[in-house]
């Protein structure tokens, strides 16, 4: 977790050693995808003895963990294509806002050791969201998510809109473009109308600031809300999640926008992940700034806000950025 050296493990259910109340979701981006929830058991931490570890390191490892497919990489010129094409309908008044991802393929000089490249990330980014998933059903995919989709404790309900991007520079001073401005008063304007439609009580709002993650910087604003008496967790998720941030505004239209132009199934790239209690109590986060690790390749996940006054020099650039998280730590 985020400003936590500790480190949780969770499990296919019949490995889990002891009853558990916690369960770690990997949930696709849309329900559209080919790929379906993962759901595992969170192991207690006082359960995480040495004889469980040892029985856990000689378990039979599946070794097509490292064969499932990876996605198609995006040439720029695709890519080009397909920005030229989405901004077109921007400016047509298809959506105010859609988000475009690509694929990009780093090879490895040497064998990417998972656990290795996972303690890496939790050590340069204690700031982020760590993961390292290896499962049957999606291969082996990390991450370092800088985004919380929500924080669900007690009666509290915390969240972000993060959106609006540009290079980390080393003054740390920043002058935000009316475009990325827009872009992230789209996602604040999201976040606050589905805690009214679920009738979350409205505690607090932070000043829109800067946020320096690794290569870049963002503009970020905190929210706080009291849940309603009647809230219900999964209903809360399926009108928050996708945000504009990860799918465009309005959503249905942004998502049109994704399927219409963007040519590949994102899978996990672009959902939530993170721990769920049987209480409704959570802490998720969006699944961004992620790779699949394939037997010789690794797919790295990028991707963007486009709006009608967008341009797809600009926004390539800005994936090249995002992308970066990554690379520098494969081999650092």
């Amino acid at each position: 977790m985020p400003d936590n050296n500790k480190i949780s493990i969770a499990t296919l259910p019949e490995y889990c050693p002891t009853e558990t109340e916690k369960r770690f979701i990997v949930a696709p981006f849309h329900r559209t995808s080919q790929a379906t929830p993962i759901i595992l058991s969170l192991v207690k931490t006082e359960a995480i003895t040495t004889e469980y570890l040892s029985k856990i390191e000689h378990t039979p490892i599946c070794s097509d963990y490292f064969s499932s497919p990876l996605p198609m990489e995006t040439p720029k010129e695709q890519y080009f294509e397909q920005a030229g094409s989405m901004i077109a309908d921007l400016q047509n008044g298809k959506a105010q806002k859609a988000i475009l991802s690509r694929v990009l393929y780093f090879v490895p000089n040497k064998k990417i050791d998972p656990i290795a490249f996972f303690l890496r990330l939790c050590t340069d980014y204690p700031e982020a969201f760590i993961h390292l998933l290896a499962h049957q059903q999606s291969g082996v995919w990390a991450g370092a998510s800088p985004e919380l989709l929500l924080e669900s404790q007690k009666q509290r309900l915390v969240t972000m809109a993060l959106a609006g991007t540009q290079a980390r520079n080393d003054t740390h001073q920043y002058h935000w473009q009316q475009k990325e401005l827009e872009e992230h008063f789209l996602v604040c304007k999201h976040i606050e109308s589905v805690a009214a439609l679920h009738h979350c009580d409205f505690i607090e709002k932070t000043p829109t600031s800067t946020v320096e993650i690794a290569q870049v910087a963002h503009l970020v604003t905190h929210y706080n809300f009291m849940r309603a008496a009647h809230f219900n967790l999964q209903n809360f998720l399926n009108d928050l999640h996708p945000t504009p941030a990860v799918g465009g505004l309005p959503v249905k239209e942004g998502l049109a926008c994704i399927a219409a132009h963007e040519e590949y199934d994102r899978r996990y790239y672009c959902g939530y992940i993170g721990e769920v209690s049987e209480n409704e109590e959570a802490h998720l986060f969006v699944n961004l700034r992620n790779m699949q690790i394939g037997k010789d390749k690794i797919a790295i996940f990028v991707g963007g806000g486009l709006t009608a006054a967008s341009k797809p020099e600009d926004e390539w650039e800005e994936t090249v950025l995002k992308s970066r998280t990554m690379i520098d730590k494969i081999e650092a």
